[in-house]
């Protein structure tokens, strides 16, 4: 099952917009744009701090067998 994160890679402010791009398989562009016009308003701005509040940041799944791969060089 796929979870939302915000994106690390991805990311101009929080990483909000990248990862619902990620999520939705879209181009994350259009979704700061969405993004930008809706935080003219300052519930828009408000809903936006509270969501990326709330939204994981994406985890460091990728760096974890580089670091189990020098444990092991370090241990023998």
């Amino acid at each position: 099952m796929k979870k939302l994160y915000r994106s690390k890679n991805n990311r101009w402010f929080t990483g909000l917009c990248g990862g619902l791009g990620e999520y939705f398989g879209i181009d994350p562009i259009i979704i700061r744009i969405v993004a930008a016009l809706l935080e003219f308003s300052i519930l828009g701005l408000i809903a936006y701090f509270i969501v990326s509040y709330y939204v994981p940041e994406q985890p460091d799944d990728e760096n974890e067998p580089v670091k189990a791969e020098f444990e092991n060089i370090e241990n023998n």
